[in-house]
């Protein structure tokens, strides 16, 4: 049992020690060694009982419990595909950020579909923050795509100048290691070379079944017992969006340019070999599944990224029509079909909601032109 004591206050008494008396009660070592051997029993339940992937893909509520992280936005596209509900999708878009950012909620954009024709499509948006073209191919190997879908990817300049290309599926985001794509394409140079070393791959097994834990106690755990004792409902996964655009700042403005410029400098020849390298590999791996392959331009403001980066732009666009060439992909620009004003975006590559509905209708409209089949 614990005692504190203080002296009673007064403006003129002096500092004196705090009084602590403690009194100890010994425990049975047995009682120690049974509540451990209990503890470590019920978290060996708790962790393997229905973690493997393979009972991911039969729980159609997977995704849902381990996507309830606020902007999470990794762990619920995959959790979505682990679920099996990404291979329902008609039209499944890949991309970073920019590609996020560009589209309605899913019901919302297949309500746009079903306004414009009376066709049942049904499009999934996997794209998640930084999302590189090898974890696009994560997510597309993944779904095991099925003859006829149609996969998007919004491919942006920006991404030539990502420091961190690999980080989140070497930490173990995507909730899947790498290993699947180490072994199929390790001849076809699309990852650093440092993937091969024996320990790195163990590292990025540990890394993807740890965050699926982790994910697993801090939400589901938590919102279990939050839904059992005080029958509070699990929270809706809280999607990522920019809202009404405010304006930029010329300061901060500056600073993005600046980083930005730092960021090509130092990253986008490398990036630039493993982008057109792993879209080649996803363009020959959606042709061998008899789907169709639209590399899209993201969205952009009146040239503006392309005045400030004319180099990497025009690398951007020469690779681009290298594939085109080469791997017989489809390019998709829709600038031309929709006009988007500096107020439809948040900052250089990202829309706001006003910009979203407008890329949006015209990525729809377009789709609609396309005879592609209705939802089974």
């Amino acid at each position: 049992m614990l005692k504190i004591s203080f002296p009673a206050k007064s403006k003129h008494a002096q500092p004196i020690a705090t009084v602590v008396e403690i009194e100890s009660s010994t425990l049975s070592p047995w009682t120690l060694i049974i509540a451990v051997i209990l503890a470590c029993v019920f978290a060996t339940i708790f962790l393997f009982a229905g973690l493997s992937q393979k009972n991911a893909h039969s729980d159609p509520t997977y995704w849902k419990s381990l996507s309830a992280a606020k902007n999470d936005d990794q762990t619920q596209v995959m959790g979505k595909v682990l679920s099996g509900d990404a291979a329902t999708a008609n039209i499944v878009v890949l991309g970073n950020s920019s590609a996020r950012e560009a589209l309605l909620a899913d019901d919302d954009f297949n309500q746009l579909l079903a306004q414009q024709n009376s066709t049942r499509l049904k499009m999934m948006n996997l794209a998640t923050s930084g999302q590189s073209p090898i974890e696009s191919l994560l997510i597309a190997e993944e779904i095991s795509p099925r003859e006829g879908q149609v996969f998007i990817l919004v491919n942006s300049q920006v991404g030539l100048g990502n420091p961190r290309p690999f980080q989140a599926i070497e930490r173990g985001g995507f909730l899947l290691s790498p290993e699947k794509l180490i072994t199929k394409y390790s001849n076809r140079n699309i990852f650093p070379a440092h993937w091969r070393e024996p320990f790195n791959r163990f590292v990025y097994e540990v890394r993807a079944t740890r965050h699926t834990y982790y994910l697993r106690i801090k939400h589901q755990l938590k919102y279990w017992l939050g839904e059992k004792l005080y029958g509070r409902p699990q929270p809706s996964y809280q999607t990522h969006w920019y809202s009404e655009n405010s304006a930029l700042a010329a300061t901060v403005k500056e600073q993005a340019i600046s980083i930005s410029k730092d960021d090509f400098k130092k990253n986008a020849v490398t990036n630039l070999h493993f982008t057109r390298n792993t879209i080649a590999v996803l363009a020959d791996y959606l042709r061998q599944r008899k789907c169709r392959f639209i590399v899209a331009l993201s969205p952009e403001a009146k040239g503006e990224f392309r005045q400030l980066f004319p180099n990497e732009s025009h690398m951007h666009e020469e690779m681009l029509q290298g594939l085109q060439s080469t791997s017989h992909i489809e390019l998709l620009d829709l600038s031309d079909k929709v006009t988007l004003q500096p107020a439809d975006f948040h900052d250089l590559t990202h829309l706001n909601r006003s910009g979203r509905i407008k890329w949006s209708t015209a990525l729809a409209t377009w789709l609609l032109k396309q005879n592609l089949a209705s939802a089974k």
